[in-house]
Formats: C-alpha cells, sequence, structure tokens
C-alpha cells in the first residue's frame, strides 16, 4: 500500500508543483500555508499518520492547561478526529491523525491535508491564549475557558 500512497502523492505534488518523494522510512513534510505537515505512511498498519507542531509545552503545565487539551481530545471534540499530545522529549504540543491509507484518493488526501493544516493554524492561532487563560483560571481557582469566548473550548 505504501505504493498507493507515493501514487497519491505523486499526483498531489504535480497538482501543486512539487516534488513530494517518501523517505525510505515512509515520510514526507509538506508545507500548507504557515503550517507545516509531517506525513508517515505507517507500514504494519497500512496508516497515514499526520503531524503537526502546536507549540511548546509550558515548562510547568497546569492542570487547568492540561485539562483543556483532554477536553479537545475528548470524542474528538476539537480535533476533528484526531489528537493533541505533549512530546514530553522535545517539549511540545502536537496535533495528530492517522488514517487507514486503504481510504484515501486524491480528492480524499487533499481534503484531508487543508482540513488538518487549517484546524492546526486554529490551535496555534489560540494556542498562546490558552495557556495565558489557563493559568490564569488556575491561580484564581476558577473554571478554564480557553480564548475566542464560547466558541472555542470551554470548561
Amino acid at each position: 500500500m505504501k505504493d498507493a500512497f507515493q501514487a497519491i502523492l505523486n499526483d498531489f505534488g504535480a497538482k501543486i508543483g512539487i516534488d513530494l518523494p517518501l523517505s525510505p522510512e515512509g515520510q514526507v513534510a509538506i508545507g500548507i500555508d504557515e503550517t507545516e505537515l509531517g506525513l508517515s505512511y505507517v507500514e504494519g498498519t497500512d496508516e497515514l499518520h499526520l503531524h503537526t507542531i502546536i507549540g511548546a509545552l509550558p515548562d510547568e503545565p497546569t492542570v487547568a492547561f492540561l485539562s483543556v487539551l483532554m477536553a479537545a481530545n475528548h470524542m474528538g471534540a476539537m480535533t476533528e478526529g484526531g489528537a493533541i499530545g505533549c512530546d514530553l522529549e522535545e517539549q511540545l504540543v502536537t496535533l495528530n491523525r492517522r488514517i487507514p491509507a486503504a481510504w484515501l484518493t486524491l480528492p480524499r488526501f487533499e481534503t484531508l491535508i487543508e482540513g488538518f493544516a487549517d484546524l492546526a493554524a486554529v490551535w496555534r492561532d489560540n494556542y498562546a491564549a490558552l495557556i495565558t487563560t489557563a493559568e490564569a483560571a488556575e491561580a484564581a481557582g476558577t473554571e478554564a475557558a480557553a480564548a475566542g469566548g464560547d466558541s472555542w473550548i470551554r470548561m
């Protein structure tokens, strides 16, 4: 199935005017607007793994901050079926999503990449305010509410 995924990458790359070869490890990076997306083909499960950096993990993440991230993950509420994760080694917060490679077609891939990049941009745009609001809520002992009012994450 790796060859089928490479074929989709080739078609997508031809459409946007760049070459997108998978590395021997099955990885490639794509820049969409201001978002760098990492794509990894996972041979053992025949899946595409998308991932991108949202921001740096705070030095001392508060319970309120981590609660907001967990609430966003619950039933894919604010991740569109993906997940927010903390890379403790690199001290990063990431957005991730796994998709069965057999499901992919070029139109589905295009929609997936565009939607994932848009979602990552929303997270990055609101990330600093999320940290500040969560820290303030923790200090005040109140409910944590992320930036963006009721239209974004509220706990």
